[in-house]
């Protein structure tokens, strides 16, 4: 799944992306997955308009938790954030800058 799946991140939605993510950092699964997570990160960037308030929140915290940092996809959360910020509940907002401290 390491080896194929990170092609067909494009075809995944922004909800796809955030879910998995947080899948992958629930179960604390890094080690050899680390290009599966860095398509993730990359086409969430592409895709970083379409997410909502929890998939900003739960990718955030994911990448955090897996202590997996990508520049590009933390500065478009950080952005999308800021423009969502209305949209955000306190839990959200929490989780979300728990991952930007961490």
């Amino acid at each position: 799944i390491g080896t194929i799946a990170p092609e067909l991140m494009p075809l995944a939605r922004a909800r796809d992306l955030s879910n998995l993510a947080w899948a992958f950092a629930t179960l604390d699964l890094r080690h050899g997955f680390d290009s599966l997570l860095l398509a993730i990160a990359r086409e969430s960037v592409v895709q970083i308009g379409d997410f909502a308030e929890q998939n900003l929140s739960n990718t955030c915290w994911a990448f955090a938790k897996l202590g997996l940092r990508h520049d590009p996809l933390i500065r478009a959360i950080a952005t999308e954030t800021i423009n969502k910020l209305s949209q955000f509940s306190s839990q959200g907002l929490s989780n979300t800058l728990w991952g930007f401290a961490t």
